[in-house]
């Protein structure tokens, strides 16, 4: 059975109403930071493509269709050397090991870096 009361609108508090209105500004706010955002990234790809292009023997979408080229020689050519590729393997060992511990390393420095700025844009860290 439907009264009276369960027919009437709710009518927020002004306190209320106006909690409600900072959120869907402060949510419009948001949308159009993350929309500027996605333009500086957007930009800052077709700047780099564009960059690489103009330095590069061949544009970046000519190389596309012959990304596993390189792979694909380097194995026919070990497969034709034999065995004879594991002494290249022992030469260039400690550069192998080097380049992974930059790559190590500068994983840990952007991690460091993010922590950081994560701590900057928590609002109940800082």
């Amino acid at each position: 059975m439907i009264t009276e009361a369960t027919t009437r609108a709710y009518v927020l508090p002004p306190h209320l109403e106006q909690l409600e209105e900072n959120l869907k500004s402060m949510a419009k706010q948001r949308m159009w930071y993350t929309l500027l955002g996605i333009g500086v990234i957007v930009f800052i790809l077709v700047s780099g493509i564009s960059m690489a292009n103009a330095d590069n023997a061949s544009s970046f979408w000519d190389g596309l269709p012959r990304i596993f080229k390189f792979p694909y020689d380097m194995s026919v050519e070990a497969w034709e050397k034999g065995f004879a590729w594991f002494g290249l393997l022992l030469e260039y060992f400690p550069q192998l090991i080097n380049t992974i511990n930059v790559a190590l390393f500068s994983t840990l420095l952007g991690f460091c870096f993010a922590v950081v700025l994560s701590c900057f844009a928590s609002k109940n860290l800082v």
